[in-house]
């Protein structure tokens, strides 16, 4: 079989999972990393010292590309907030570890 038939250049994500259902976010994902530099949390807006442990997203939300990072304790008020954040949240509006309203 020849692939070079097959193949017809690189794909074009943007375009591809443009409007293809996705309501919100487009696509993302959530990883804990240790940070080698000094970072501002997007949940409380303080800073993320470096050697600290944190989560950081990277994905694409409401057709932006972003990518920024959280403290542990932000993290899970974000997740333990009533209304999910399913349509995002106000960055470093929120107090450190507490959920916000």
């Amino acid at each position: 079989m020849d692939y070079r038939v097959l193949y017809q250049g690189p794909l074009d994500l943007t375009e591809r999972h443009a409007n293809v259902g996705a309501t919100v976010s487009d696509f993302g994902d959530m990883t804990r990393r240790t940070c080698r530099l000094i970072h501002k949390c997007e949940w409380c807006g303080e800073q993320i010292e470096r050697g600290a442990r944190a989560w950081y997203y990277a994905g694409r939300w409401q057709g932006e590309w972003q990518s920024w990072y959280m403290h542990d304790e932000c993290y899970t008020a974000y997740q333990q907030s009533n209304d999910g954040y399913d349509e995002g949240f106000y960055p470093f509006e929120n107090e450190r570890g507490k959920a916000g309203q």
